[in-house]
């Protein structure tokens, strides 16, 4: 988005820039969101695979000692459920990521409004990062719940002075001669009496 698109879909330059202002600012949050997301993976990461060398080292040098085997298998079984775990938070946050990216492109007014209307039992993620499941969805909430995006339609019908620009006028007395206003205060007090 740019602060020129605004500007010609008929906003103005100031609230244009404070629209910018919102918006690259929501980027930031989420971008550091992100990056603190993907190092605490990569760390996740490092570990389990200090955790995989550190278990074959220990069975190399364990093999004979049936005590030592029995606790060996014990940590196998410990760090296969906390690698399974950790695959699941990872697949969860990539799921999260590719969502919330996904929602940001369908000019939703509020991303999280959307995501909580959804059912996500039938979003998923492919083996290429990209979500499937969401279009269906998405065109049933731009249908049955319009209000909740910003699909560029006019509303309200208001159309002050036929569409035309109001007149600034460089003092109250010269818009109350322009506009007549006191043959319009003489009819009304007319009308009164």
């Amino acid at each position: 988005m740019k602060k020129e698109e605004l500007i010609e879909l008929g906003i103005d330059e100031e609230t244009a820039k404070k629209v910018m202002a919102l918006h690259g600012a929501e980027i930031t949050k989420a971008n550091t969101n992100l990056t603190g997301k993907e190092e605490t993976i990569s760390s996740l990461q490092e570990q389990l695979a200090s955790r995989d060398k550190d278990l074959k080292q220990l069975q190399k040098s364990v093999k004979d000692n049936d005590d030592l085997s029995g606790q060996l298998k014990e940590w196998q079984d410990k760090y296969s459920k906390d690698t399974q775990a950790l695959n699941d938070q990872i697949a969860t946050t990539k799921f999260d990521s590719a969502l919330t990216e996904a929602l940001g492109k369908t000019k939703a007014r509020d991303p999280k409004d959307i995501r909580a209307l959804l059912n996500l039992d039938e979003v998923k993620l492919d083996g290429s990062g990209n979500i499937v499941g969401l279009d269906s969805q998405l065109e049933t909430l731009q249908k049955d719940k319009a209000y909740l995006f910003d699909l560029g339609t006019k509303g309200g019908g208001y159309d002050p002075k036929g569409g035309q620009e109001g007149k600034v006028y460089a003092s109250f007395e010269e818009a109350m001669k322009e506009n007549d206003v006191d043959a319009f205060i003489q009819q009304q007090m007319e009308k009164g009496d």
